[in-house]
């Protein structure tokens, strides 16, 4: 969960900044950027404790396995 935490972390450090800032357009920013990385781990905390991606909808642990995911590896 090594990611999540720093995903975190650069959400509260936004958020720090918003609070400090004067400028309503600035803190409006740093706002939205700490919505999209708390949105961010949220997502990666869904995807370690499922081992897929729920938004996705399919278990990207078996991917491999799957023929289309095969047939796309052999035109890399």
């Amino acid at each position: 969960m090594g990611n999540v935490d720093e995903y975190r972390r650069s959400a509260a450090s936004l958020l720090d900044l918003a609070q400090r800032t004067d400028s309503v357009a600035d803190k409006n920013r740093f706002l939205v950027m700490a919505e999209a990385w708390l949105a961010l781990a949220a997502r990666a905390t869904k995807t370690s404790m499922f081992g897929r991606d729920p938004e996705m909808g399919f278990d990207r642990r078996n991917l491999k396995h799957h023929p289309r995911h095969a047939a796309n590896k052999e035109d890399d």
